[in-house]
């Protein structure tokens, strides 16, 4: 496959690079991983809980969310719009079967105004519909089968190519963040090759036996392609 250039205009504040997503699967909380993540050097950290209560992740959050401003890194909640209000996050990441965008920003208002939208999406005709409900980036995937999301559907490397010929071709670009599987030895092509933004690992990294030092790996193997 012939390799994609990128655009490199875009309408999203979205750091280019590793994606990390907090975890309690790994034998640490959420604050802990976001802790590792942010220790590492990541810039983008997304709040990932479906378990606990609305308090318990409102407080989880406002730690996460000053640790990120400390750091100057960018805090996104995923799925609950209100949580990622109350909490002031940077923005909010919606799935497939969350709660429809249009709905999210008719709720928000003008919150939204200058937050990231993020949209998982599987397929090109996802990617159009999230781009024109004004999504600033989109998390394509899953790409690998993954443990962390067993029912996740799985697009390949022929469906993330699908979605990134189709992003290519608009204006201003919006940035698309790779998920699920992704590996250390699958940086290179996911940057070179099919041309995303950045890559979004969760248990390559907390699930490795120095998270930290595993951060910084993914990290600089980034930036060295």
């Amino acid at each position: 496959m012939q390799a994609l250039i990128r655009n490199r205009r875009n309408i999203s504040r979205i750091p280019e690079g590793i994606y990390g997503i907090t975890s309690n699967a790994y034998g640490m909380d959420n604050v802990c991983s976001a802790k590792t993540l942010l220790e590492a050097g990541i810039k983008v950290v997304q709040y990932r809980e479906k378990r606990a209560g609305f308090d318990a992740k409102l407080a989880e959050c406002r730690m996460i969310g000053k640790m990120c401003n400390d750091a100057g890194a960018m805090f996104i909640v995923n799925d609950d719009i209100e949580l990622a209000r109350v909490s002031g996050a940077d923005g909010i990441h919606l799935g497939q079967k969350d709660m429809p965008l249009k709905e999210a920003k008719a709720r928000l208002g003008r919150w939204l105004e200058g937050k990231e939208i993020g949209i998982s999406v599987a397929n090109a005709m996802q990617s159009e519909k999230a781009i024109e409900e004004g999504a600033t980036y989109l998390g394509a995937g899953a790409v690998f089968p993954n443990n962390t999301k067993e029912d996740s559907e799985v697009i390949g490397l022929d469906g993330l190519a699908e979605i990134m010929s189709f992003v290519m071709k608009k204006k201003p670009k919006v940035p698309v963040v790779a998920i699920g599987g992704i590996k250390y030895e699958h940086i290179k092509d996911m940057k070179t090759r099919y041309g995303v933004h950045g890559i979004a690992v969760i248990s390559g990294i907390l699930n490795s036996g120095d998270p930290v030092a595993e951060a910084r790996r993914y990290s600089a193997a980034w930036d060295s392609f």
